[in-house]
């Protein structure tokens, strides 16, 4: 379970991370986070779905524009 949710606040999506053959099915994951007796899954799970979304923020904010060699054009002055 724990890789799971390391996979996922790296960015990868649940859909691709449940294709790989050493993870349960989706619905497996689903399942577990309408257990009671997962609550500790459901926890991470849910961190690890901030992050995620932390992550996809940074990318659609960055645009390339923010690097610091970009801004100051070469003139380490600014």
């Amino acid at each position: 379970m724990g890789t799971i949710c390391e996979r996922m606040a790296d960015g990868e999506c649940l859909r691709s991370i449940c294709r790989d053959d050493t993870k349960p099915a989706k619905s497996t994951v689903l399942a577990w986070l309408a257990d009671d007796d997962k609550a500790a899954f459901r926890t991470k799970y849910a961190q690890a779905r901030e992050i995620q979304a932390d992550g996809f923020v940074d990318e659609m904010v960055d645009d390339g524009t923010n690097d610091w060699t970009e801004r100051t054009s070469g003139n380490p002055m600014g």
